[in-house]
């Protein structure tokens, strides 16, 4: 995604498809085009069916950044949203 400079927010929710209170969680990082890490945004784990956490984040200069999403059990989903917080 293609961002301007500025202040972010993402909230992000990792979600068991079997619906079980069990582990659930995973952690989300930003990558530069190349696959490269720029910089971790969050880590979340428990024990639910779904589990949300919101962070900040600071892009410096304008750039285009990938969201890599990693669930830390199997047969999960996700739902996010990105917003920039005004300055």
């Amino acid at each position: 995604m293609q961002l301007c400079a500025g202040s972010y927010a993402l909230s992000v929710e990792f979600r068991r498809e079997d619906a079980r209170n069990a582990n659930v969680g995973g952690q989300v990082d930003a990558l530069d085009v190349d696959g490269d890490m720029l910089f971790h945004i969050l880590k979340v784990r428990g024990v639910t069916s779904a589990i949300t956490k919101e962070a900040k984040f600071i892009v410096a200069t304008d750039r285009t950044i990938m969201l890599r999403f990693r669930g830390a059990f199997a047969q999960e989903s996700l739902r996010f949203t990105v917003i920039r917080l005004s300055d």
